[in-house]
């Protein structure tokens, strides 16, 4: 279970759920941070401010053709059960790769 989910599952205003909504606080504030240190803070820094709306715009139509329109579909899945259910697939597929390097 994700942690902004874990907060649904008390009562609202109870010590749990501020425990959890403080978690995903937490998480998202250390995505954000880790976004912060990876390439948006190279374009922040070195791209020329006249350059900056059209890779905006170039970054949305991006997004729209391939995340939200005929590509890839956004869904919420179970982490631990995705892996496990795709983790003797990948093991294999990992040994025939290996197997054809010999």
């Amino acid at each position: 279970m994700d942690t902004a989910s874990e907060a649904d599952r008390y009562h609202v205003g109870s010590a749990e759920w501020f425990d959890a909504s403080a978690g995903a606080g937490r998480v998202s504030s250390d995505h954000m941070a880790q976004e912060e240190r990876q390439g948006l803070a190279d374009v922040g820094r070195h791209a020329p401010i006249a350059l900056r709306p059209s890779l905006g715009i170039a970054f949305v139509r991006f997004e729209s053709e391939h995340l939200t329109g005929a590509g890839v579909k956004p869904v919420d899945l179970n982490v631990e059960e995705y892996v496990s259910a795709n983790a003797s697939a990948r093991s294999n597929d990992s040994r025939q790769f290996a197997s054809s390097l010999s």
